[in-house]
């Protein structure tokens, strides 16, 4: 009789734990959309592409070089990072 009156409360329990780890992971997620880019060049053009950044105001995350689409051969380009 006694495991029929906590499995309701098991079930509750468990459907509770598992929305907040969704919850977290999701909240996880929609954080990185906050970070926007600007786009600068060739990195060929921008020997240091994070000190540059760092030197025209992109102080707290500067830049870095990165291919705009990651399965091509296109150059890698300067990108200085921004929070929004």
């Amino acid at each position: 009789m006694e495991s029929k009156k906590i499995a309701p409360i098991m079930m509750t329990l468990f459907v509770g734990f598992v929305c907040l780890v969704l919850l977290s992971t999701t909240s996880d997620a929609a954080g990185s959309e906050d970070e926007s880019w600007a786009l600068q060049g060739p990195c060929s053009k921008f020997p240091d592409c994070n000190a540059y950044c760092i030197k025209i105001g992109y102080v707290q995350y500067g830049g870095k070089c990165v291919r705009l689409v990651p399965t091509n051969n296109d150059p890698m380009v300067c990108v200085c990072i921004a929070q929004n």
